[in-house]
């Protein structure tokens, strides 16, 4: 046997070992983590945050450079109870979302935009927890869950402007209409 082949090849780390210190995602057979374990105030969250993992206060800082677009699960699924307070996985899901709203919104001064998956409704700029309130006040989950076809609705438009922007020597994206740096997008999925 040729010993080029042979040598053994050192082991890597997987991404989630490097950087969550685990070495296999969550099995999909396993409850998620209770909503109610990110709620409270968004300055003692960013605290807790921060303190559990050694970074400070301002870590987050970096999302200023993104906006951020939430896609919300409103399927029929989400009508179900998803923890041991017997609260729907839309209500959790509304609970969360308000938590962040307040912290996104100190990074992101347009604010946050939901859209959902197969409620037509979005709500653009959101900027606090009872506009959050409001906006699932309006949508009924029901349906199937067509996350691929919706994410597709989402970027589609957001690559056509990156794939026709004027891209400066430090890569940044210009738009060619405005003149203006195409931000970049942080899309988050809220599902069961």
């Amino acid at each position: 046997m040729d010993k080029r082949y042979s040598q053994e090849v050192p082991k890597q780390r997987s991404f989630l070992s490097a950087i969550f210190g685990r070495k296999q995602s969550r099995s999909a057979s396993s409850e998620p983590p209770p909503y109610e374990s990110i709620t409270g105030s968004p300055t003692k969250i960013i605290h807790k945050i921060s303190s559990k993992r050694g970074m400070p206060e301002d870590a987050l800082e970096f999302l200023r450079q993104y906006d951020t677009v939430i896609l919300v699960d409103d399927s029929q699924s989400m009508t179900h109870c998803g923890s041991t307070r017997g609260v729907s996985r839309w209500c959790e899901a509304r609970q969360a979302l308000q938590t962040l709203a307040e912290i996104a919104h100190k990074y992101d001064e347009d604010g946050i935009d939901i859209h959902f998956l197969n409620a037509k409704h979005s709500a653009i700029n959101i900027r606090s927890s009872s506009q959050i309130h409001e906006v699932f006040d309006q949508v009924k989950p029901s349906g199937m869950t067509p996350t691929g076809d919706r994410l597709d609705k989402l970027l589609k438009p957001y690559l056509t402007k990156l794939e026709t922007a004027d891209i400066q020597p430090d890569g940044t994206p210009i738009d060619r209409q405005t003149g203006k740096e195409i931000k970049r997008i942080n899309y988050i999925v809220i599902t069961e």
